[in-house]
């Protein structure tokens, strides 16, 4: 549940893509398939004031988060032009929310380092019972989760995630897609026989 290393992870991910379809260019016989193993319930509330958030806590905080008319569009700035924002707290930055979440507190500023959602209920000792870390984000929102208590962090999701493709082979990955069809067709469009 630390979305800036989530979204830094997709920029990395994007940048490879990049290399690889570089690759493709220059190697035309080259199946490209970019997909996902399994998706997240992580989703884009709107954006956050972190000049405004100064000397607040709690709700307050909350109501910093700008949707529709009150967003403003991200000031992320990339000097040394390396795809990466270089603040994850520019003054109006990307407000993220969870759809599956334990107990937790949050402040919607990035954190040096990682750091759990929960840890385990001290005043438990028979059974996993998570807790929001009180280390986390100390006077962040806290939000009561939607998760069983012996769930540390956000779970995958069962939705569908895309999957695309090119080059040659690619006509094969149309349309919804079990993932075990998959391995199939890249096994059809490498010509090879499955049976082995």
């Amino acid at each position: 549940m630390d979305f800036e290393r989530s979204i830094w992870d997709a920029i990395e991910f994007d940048q490879t893509v990049g290399r690889v379809k570089a690759y493709a260019k220059e190697h035309p016989d080259t199946l490209i398939i970019v997909t996902s193993d399994h998706g997240h319930s992580l989703t884009l509330n709107g954006t956050y004031n972190t000049e405004a958030a100064k000397g607040k806590s709690g709700d307050e905080l909350r109501e910093l988060i700008g949707t529709y008319a009150d967003s403003k569009f991200p000031t992320y700035v990339d000097e040394d032009g390396d795809g990466f924002p270089d603040n994850p707290d520019s003054e109006w930055k990307i407000a993220v929310g969870w759809g599956n979440m334990p107990d937790n507190n949050e402040d919607y500023l990035a954190n040096p380092v990682p750091i759990s959602p929960t840890i385990q209920d001290p005043n438990v000792k028979d059974k996993t019972w998570y807790i929001a870390n009180p280390n986390k984000d100390p006077n962040g929102v806290h939000y009561t989760g939607n998760l069983p208590h012996d769930e540390g962090q956000e779970v995958h999701t069962f939705d569908d995630v895309p999957i695309n493709a090119s080059g040659p082979g690619s006509r094969l990955f149309t349309g919804y897609l079990d993932n075990t069809d998959v391995f199939r067709k890249m096994v059809t469009a490498l010509k090879l026989d499955a049976s082995k």
